[in-house]
């Protein structure tokens, strides 16, 4: 808990010496970086610290090296062909798994603090922001799909410029990282539509529901690769789970609001405000399936990097206008997280709760395992496993 705490406080001085006010740029350009490769041996020397990790680092053995690659077959495989690829890549300096955490964390926060530089004068406190509520999620548990997200983020400027060929390039390498980068396929139609008209998304719900209605699940799953589709029907059994549309629905309230303020006070600067419009459906659309709720992975550096500017605002300029609208939004966001991660799981694993994923933090350097974090995440699971079948 400690270490996680004290890079807190260092970003926090960030905030404070460079967001704030005006130092020497050697120095904040130190500082940033040395933030950025302090989360990346955080997340790198871990040991079986996370949920998917605990997975991937009793399967990593088992996977194919590089010169197994040309002749396996990968429809028997579970995951996309890079990722068994990016594995193999690490096996070639150590079969440790470590190798592998250190390089999945390096690319996805490299990237992530390049985006947040590239397109905030906030960084520090954006940083503050994806800190606590994106880092653990990206790099102990979502680890490929991380990834696919990151190589989204490379492509972001290619598609604003319209510069498909190089945009879709980018859009099948993450595909075949992560199925769910599906959607990068469809995201450039995406934000012409929603950038026409804010109302445009509730008329697009609307309309997904009818078609859904007409047509049936099975029309549009016959649209996408076999695997893909069992996957959404794995998810699909679960059935729609009510609190997690309360939240998604508040969420995208606080979104709504934070990004109609922005709107007001960057107008010129509103590239990413279709991106959020687009989250905002997603979000909205957990009522009706319950995998939909992942494809906001794919938003939240947009989020971010608004919410940053906006918090400027909030905290500095006084516009008491919009103070309110921006209370809220903050308060959401923080309270949702906050919930996130007290989530109870005792029916994994006694007296535990969702933070318990993460703490207390291990090192490869002293390892040491903990039965009931590794309940938490088998039992998780199991019970999934278990309800699919009754399904």
């Amino acid at each position: 808990m400690l270490i996680y705490l004290t890079v807190a406080v260092v970003i926090l001085i960030g905030i404070i010496q460079f967001d704030f006010s005006k130092k020497n740029k050697s120095e904040d350009k130190i500082l940033y970086w040395f933030i950025c490769v302090l989360l990346i041996c955080i997340a790198g020397f871990r040991y079986r610290v996370g949920g998917d990790t605990l997975s991937y680092f009793d399967n990593y053995s088992r996977w194919p090296t590089i010169n197994d690659l040309a002749t396996i077959d990968y429809t028997v495989f579970t995951y996309q062909p890079l990722w068994y690829f990016f594995a193999a890549i690490c096996k070639l300096i150590s079969p440790d798994f470590y190798i592998l955490q250190l390089f999945q964390a390096s690319i996805v926060c490299i990237i992530t603090f390049w985006f947040i530089k590239k397109y905030t004068r906030f960084k520090y406190l954006a940083v503050l922001l994806w800190y606590y509520g994106v880092y653990f999620y990206f790099t102990m548990e979502i680890m490929r799909e991380s990834i696919a997200v990151s190589i989204w983020m490379l492509a972001v400027n290619s598609m604003l410029r319209k510069r498909y060929i190089k945009y879709y390039i980018y859009a099948t390498i993450a595909f075949f990282m992560h199925l769910s980068a599906a959607i990068l396929f469809i995201m450039p139609i995406l934000y012409f539509l929603v950038d026409r008209s804010f109302k445009n998304i509730f008329i697009y719900f609307i309309l997904l529901f009818i078609l859904l209605n007409i047509l049936g699940l099975d029309f549009f799953l016959n649209l996408f690769p076999e695997n893909m589709s069992l996957k959404f029907l794995a998810y699909q059994s679960l059935g729609v789970y009510w609190p997690t549309f309360i939240k998604s629905s508040l969420h995208a309230l606080a979104i709504y609001f934070v990004s109609n303020v922005y709107t007001k006070l960057y107008c010129d600067k509103t590239a990413f405000i279709p991106f959020l419009k687009i989250e905002i459906l997603i979000l909205l659309s957990t009522g009706l399936f319950y995998m939909t709720e992942r494809f906001v992975n794919y938003f939240l550096l947009f989020e971010i990097v608004v919410f940053s500017q906006a918090f400027y605002l909030f905290c500095i300029k006084g516009y008491h206008y919009n103070t309110t609208k921006l209370f809220i939004s903050f308060s959401l966001i923080f309270v949702l997280k906050t919930y996130y991660y007290g989530i109870d799981q005792s029916h994994f694993s006694y007296g535990t709760r969702f933070y318990n994923r993460i703490i207390p933090y291990e090192t490869i350097f002293d390892p040491k395992s903990h039965p009931w974090r590794e309940n938490i995440y088998y039992n998780s699971v199991y019970n999934m496993q278990i309800t699919q079948t009754i399904n």
